[in-house]
């Protein structure tokens, strides 16, 4: 099935559902815009682009450690000076700055991978301004 008929089929699935949460990309980047859960979405994204080469999986690289929930939410940056989450408040949440497009400390991350889809990017966004549950 073509890239363009999964997309179809996917937006077919969540109209006749009435699927509360929009999906805006199909594939590898599912993610969910809406209702984004720590376990479902967020822990999955980090082991699968935030793990390559040992950076921030089962290791801690620069301070910042996205094993698990509690390590996540208790990373702190050495080159911020911040915790890397900070629940409620993604804007200042040194993550959305490393993952976005002119960080201001170092490259992009992931480093030496193609950047975050937008929306893998939205539901971190979501999940941070939602609280950052675990969920």
């Amino acid at each position: 099935m073509s890239r363009t008929q999964l997309t179809m089929l996917a937006i077919t699935v969540a109209a006749l559902s009435g699927c509360k949460s929009r999906i805006i990309e199909v594939g590898p980047d599912l993610v969910p815009t809406e209702d984004v859960s720590y376990s479902e979405h967020i822990e999955p994204l980090f082991v699968s682009k935030c793990g390559d080469g040992a950076c921030h999986i089962n290791a801690s690289m620069g301070g910042v450690n996205l094993s698990s929930h509690a390590s996540s939410i208790n990373s702190y940056s050495r080159l911020y000076r911040s915790n890397v989450i900070l629940p409620f408040n993604a804007d200042e949440s040194p993550l959305m700055d490393a993952i976005g497009p002119s960080p201001k400390f170092g490259a992009r991350m992931p480093r030496g991978s193609a950047p975050l889809s937008e929306s893998q990017i939205l539901a971190i966004r979501t999940w941070i301004d939602d609280g950052a549950a675990d969920n």
